[in-house]
């Protein structure tokens, strides 16, 4: 299809939800596996049509699909959490080894991977990172992360998560209509 990223299996574009837009992950579609030895969770249960992939307790978690990232990558997705753990992000990585240098700490206690979107505050909030100002890389995998090693109960919502190659006409971008209103 036009404007998609990456290859490998498991699919992607718009599931039976509300995603809006090209390049929706339908996470029924696009499974997703433990990552780095890291996920206390043995499955993850999507919901929203497959929009949401809900996380809970220690869960890291990556899709089997892999995306090349340039410079022009964008990730985009809205986050919700109603009990913050250690750290809550999202990235991509070409290994299965979580590395700092790869995730987006979007919440969480620790200081952990880029910290230039950690500003979740409650309810559902909207991101768009641009992945490829920050790193490339072919093959890599997106990585979801709910982590608390040292306790239980925290959680994440991804939803809606979409990857595009910004100015491909796949991304979110701003229209601005001037407009007065005079007569």
């Amino acid at each position: 299809p036009p404007n998609s990223i990456g290859g490998g299996g498991g699919g992607g574009g718009g599931g039976g939800g509300t995603c809006n837009g090209t390049n929706c992950l339908d996470w029924d579609s696009t499974p997703t596996v433990s990552f780095a030895n890291q996920d206390s969770s043995s499955s993850v249960s999507v919901s929203n049509g497959g929009d949401t992939v809900p996380l809970s307790n220690n869960t890291w978690r990556r899709t089997t699909r892999t995306f090349n990232i340039t410079a022009n990558t964008v990730v985009e997705f809205d986050f919700s959490s109603s009990s913050q753990g250690e750290i809550h992000g999202i990235g991509f990585d070409e290994d299965h080894v979580h590395s700092s240098d790869r995730i987006f700490k979007v919440h969480g206690t620790q200081t952990y991977g880029f910290t230039d979107f950690d500003n979740y505050a409650g309810g559902t909030r909207s991101y768009s990172i641009p992945v490829g100002q920050f790193f490339t890389g072919s093959s890599m995998f997106l990585v979801l992360v709910n982590d608390n090693a040292a306790g239980s109960g925290n959680n994440s919502s991804f939803t809606n998560v979409r990857v595009f190659e910004s100015g491909s006409g796949g991304g979110g971008g701003s229209c601005v209509v001037d407009d007065d209103f005079e007569n």
